[in-house]
């Protein structure tokens, strides 16, 4: 059942994603970004998919070529909203000639992006720009020149989520703060967390201790969706370091000692009735002190 409502969603998206994008002054991309962020394709933080749209920005207009257009084009099936993507495949169909999609996508990126600043004016929480990832915020700072200073995250009492960007103007040096709305992606990690949270609890009482020693990893692995290989090389590394510290620092000294004479050693102890005289600390050692 849900494989058959999941696949109805990505039709839908499909078909409502190449009607925007044939005519993007009239559509409303903001509808399409949140039926985006509904569907199972809504991933933003898998690193196999963000290690792939790095890799695409970085490819220069000349570097371009069909081997490209199958990257680009099978990254937008998956993720239709995103708008550096979109101004790259823009600069890949100008390098093949093809100026009207060219147009066609930055139509659509910049679409996709009024969509974003028509849902609030960001001065405010309670007018933050509405973001389904932490990319769009970026894409905002672009649009309008300004530099990162610092960001920080915030949720109020009714359970919102919101990143607040302090943002520079660098031509005239002026500060000011950008909030957006992060309800989509944080619930989407929330949503992560709660299906996999079964890989990282345990079964019961008696495996509750060795499952926490793999804790850290299987988590990480489930919400990253990252694979975690664990190897017997490492845990043998890190026993061997161990077994050699308490030798070297246990082993070791303890063996010399025990090969002292008791005798000896008591005699060249100083004798305990002999006046030690008492500590004065100096004006420097006060000083520091206080």
């Amino acid at each position: 059942m849900n494989d058959a409502k999941n696949s109805e969603l990505i039709v839908e998206l499909e078909t409502a994603s190449s009607d925007a994008f044939a005519d993007p002054t009239h559509a409303d991309l903001f509808s399409l970004r949140m039926k985006y962020a509904s569907t199972p394709l809504y991933e933003p933080y898998l690193p196999a998919r963000l290690n792939e749209k790095f890799a695409i920005q970085k490819l220069r207009p000349k570097e371009m070529d069909e081997s490209t257009r199958i990257r680009i084009e099978a990254y937008l099936k998956n993720t239709p909203v995103d708008i550096q993507i979109h101004l790259c495949a823009a600069a890949m169909r100008e390098q093949f000639g093809d100026s009207d999609l060219a147009r066609s996508h930055v139509g659509f990126a910049e679409g996709l992006l009024h969509s974003i600043l028509n849902s609030g004016d960001g001065r405010q929480r309670e007018t933050a720009f509405v973001v389904i990832s932490v990319d769009e915020e970026y894409d905002c700072l672009q649009a309008f020149a300004l530099t990162l200073v610092k960001q920080a995250a915030y949720d109020d009492q009714n359970g919102k989520h919101y990143d607040c960007l302090e943002v520079m103007d660098p031509t005239t040096g002026d500060r000011a703060d950008m909030w957006f709305g992060t309800d989509i992606p944080r619930e989407w990690i929330k949503r992560r967390l709660r299906a996999h949270l079964p890989l990282t609890e345990p079964v019961s009482q008696t495996k509750k201790r060795r499952w926490w020693r793999f804790g850290g990893g299987l988590t990480v692995s489930s919400i990253a969706g990252w694979r975690v290989i664990f190897t017997v090389a490492p845990i043998l590394i890190a026993f061997m370091c161990a077994f050699l510290t308490g030798i070297m620092f246990g082993y070791l000294p303890a063996r010399k000692a025990a090969q002292l004479d008791p005798y000896v050693n008591r005699a060249n102890e100083p004798d305990a009735s002999t006046e030690t005289k008492p500590f004065t600390p100096s004006i420097s050692r006060l000083y520091f002190w206080v």
